[in-house]
């Protein structure tokens, strides 16, 4: 039978971790590191708060590692990684919500009663001024409005480049003069 050292065998294969030996390592990590990983998690975090859970976080991780057999060679460097790993995605997730909150803001109506009076009267008077087109000066805006560029018009059209562009050019200036008239 292969002598135990550490949890290598001699032959290389891990034996089976107790769980008591796991916890005295953990113990002595968490004293040794604890002070310098919290540090420079706030180095890079610039807040204590936010600093201090991700060192739990890393001591977590490094508990389970530790109960499942798995010791890191380096540990000091092991936290450091796993710590700047958790601090990044820390930060991408605050950009996510941050993102969320931001759109969620914006979709809000804060408009006055007044301009949501006024918008759907526009909207009226465009749709108006939209059913006074002829059918050609409706394709090519509709065209236009859902990204379609110069030469695709065109294409669509069987018509050069060029002709396309004046096309559209005539068809928003109808567009504009039919809606002042609205």
């Amino acid at each position: 039978m292969d002598a135990t050292v550490g949890w290598a065998t001699a032959a290389g294969v891990a034996a089976p971790p107790d769980a008591h030996e796991a916890d005295a390592v953990f113990e002595a990590v968490y004293t040794a590191h604890r002070e310098t990983l919290r540090r420079q998690m706030t180095v890079l975090t610039r807040d204590p708060d936010t600093a201090e859970e991700v060192c739990q976080d890393a001591f977590a991780r490094l508990l389970v590692e530790l109960r499942a057999g798995r010791r890191p060679d380096n540990l000091g460097a092991w936290l450091y990684r796993v710590g700047r790993n958790l601090v990044v995605s820390h930060a991408r997730h605050r950009q996510v919500v941050e993102r969320q909150e931001r759109g969620m803001v914006a979709a809000t109506p804060s408009r006055p009663a007044e301009a949501v009076v006024i918008g759907r009267e526009e909207v009226s008077l465009l749709q108006e001024a939209w059913g006074r087109l002829e059918e050609a000066d409706r394709q090519v805006l509709l065209m236009a409005v859902h990204g379609a560029t110069g030469n695709e018009i065109a294409s669509r059209l069987r018509t050069s480049s060029c002709a396309a562009r004046a096309r559209l050019c005539r068809a928003r200036q109808r567009l504009r003069r039919e809606q002042a008239l609205a």
